[in-house]
């Protein structure tokens, strides 16, 4: 039997953290073995656990995604694939009442 292969999310919205998780834990060729709400944390969770792969936000608070990729290629030179995640929230629904922000790109 093949090993999984490992990915690490670091995602600030917590709510896609968890469904990303959800999705990539239900196939069994695949393990969630960190996740990370900043890019410090993205780091962290690299060197702890090198996963085969990383889906990393772009704009994440404290250090954003790029800086992070720059920041791991340097401290795990290891080929590893990636995959940049970049996400926004549209106000529109805001301005007219509507709690409740949705999600238009991913």
């Amino acid at each position: 039997m093949k090993k999984p292969c490992s990915i690490v999310i670091a995602e600030d919205h917590t709510i896609l953290r968890e469904g990303l998780k959800s999705i990539l834990s239900s196939h069994p060729d695949l393990k969630v073995v960190g996740e990370a709400g900043d890019g410090l944390e993205a780091i962290r969770c690299v060197r702890n656990h090198s996963p085969d792969m990383i889906l990393l936000d772009l704009s994440m608070p404290r250090m954003t995604g790029l800086y992070a990729i720059k920041e791991i290629k340097r401290v795990s030179p290891q080929p590893r694939s990636s995959c940049s995640l970049s996400t926004r929230l549209r106000n529109t629904s805001l301005q007219q009442g509507d709690r409740r922000p949705s999600l238009y790109q991913c």
